[in-house]
């Protein structure tokens, strides 16, 4: 059987060893620390990127359907005015081909 030392030897170090290994756990604690807050961060970022771009999509298919309004809006504008041009312009054909009619007194004539 062996036996074990009952004596321990103690060293006494330095007070700049205790004050170094002081400075040591605080720079560790300090790094741990900045490891957490880097990690929230790029989660905290990663999350703001996917909301900004569902924003962007979003934006961009509210855009599109309000272009798809303007341009619906524009066609029936243009159906309306041509429509208005072609009665107007119909309007102006009667008179004037009723005109000369009125004017030799000879309308009945055009249908007998």
């Amino acid at each position: 059987m062996s036996e074990q030392p009952t004596n321990r030897i103690q060293v006494e170090l330095p007070a700049e060893f205790h004050a170094a290994l002081e400075e040591l756990r605080t720079i560790r604690l300090a790094q741990l620390a900045s490891v957490d807050q880097q990690r929230e961060m790029a989660r905290y970022f990663t999350e703001l990127n996917a909301w900004l771009e569902e924003q962007v999509l979003q934006r961009q298919d509210d855009i599109q359907t309000l272009k798809d309004q303007v341009d619906e809006i524009t066609e029936r504008h243009k159906i309306v005015a041509n429509r208005s041009d072609f009665m107007a312009d119909a309007s102006t054909d009667r008179i004037t081909d009723i005109s000369p009619q009125l004017v030799r007194g000879d309308l009945l004539k055009d249908f007998a």
